[in-house]
């Protein structure tokens, strides 16, 4: 059983990350830590956008290191864009929370952030292993899909780690959140309430992306 008492160096996210999504866990408010001088604490550069609306994705290291577009007109208009891409700005893409099993085991994390972008919109070109500089891959699933996930935490955005001028968040559902409850029930009871109280807090009564199960499915690889 976890006992989780606090939020970390959240001043270095700019936004608050995460622990904006999950204030409380059985009823208690996790507290929030940052101390006023530590090196630890320190914000990781920010690249800004450049001039042809590129996002910089790169780990600590720079190992891995990408950058992705706004969604292409071509791409917009075919069913695949009606699918991944929020009607209310079309200039985002889609990102969650999951508590899946399989990304708990590889993150080592309760929750994970991911932001789903087309291959075609990542630069450099991906090879179809997906492994590019220092990433190393898990396979789940045989075959390589159109959509890939990236850890919003890599994202160099300026105003913050949930980067939300390039993310439009569904939020009124936990991806897998079944199998969260199996791991933290009160973790991830937290975490659906903290999800559904922040989007409401930010986007008001919103509609959320209706993402069939079958399209969530291919892409996790469940």
């Amino acid at each position: 059983m976890w006992e989780i008492g606090s939020h970390a160096f959240t001043n270095s996210t700019r936004d608050g990350g995460m622990s904006e999504l999950i204030p409380q866990i059985r009823g208690q408010m996790i507290k929030v830590w940052n101390p006023q001088e530590s090196p630890a604490s320190e914000e990781l550069p920010v690249v800004p956008a450049s001039e042809d609306d590129q996002l910089l994705a790169q780990c600590h290291c720079g190992g891995v290191s990408m950058t992705i577009s706004r969604p292409h007109r071509d791409y917009l208009v075919g069913p695949a864009g009606r699918k991944w891409v929020h009607p209310s700005d079309m200039s985002k893409w889609l990102a969650l929370v999951d508590v899946c099993r399989d990304c708990r085991l590889l993150t080592g994390t309760h929750a994970i952030a991911w932001i789903l972008v087309p291959t075609d919109h990542i630069s450099p070109s991906l090879p179809e292993d997906l492994l590019i500089g220092s990433l190393k891959s898990y396979v789940s699933s045989e075959g390589t899909l159109g959509i890939v996930g990236i850890a919003m935490g890599l994202l160099r955005a300026s105003e913050g780690v949930m980067a939300s001028d390039w993310a439009c968040w569904r939020m009124t559902k936990l991806e897998n959140s079944d199998e969260g409850m199996k791991y933290d029930e009160g973790f991830t009871k937290g975490l659906e309430k903290g999800l559904v109280d922040w989007r409401t807090r930010k986007y008001g009564n919103m509609q959320d992306l209706a993402v069939e199960l079958q399209d969530y499915e291919l892409w996790c690889g469940h």
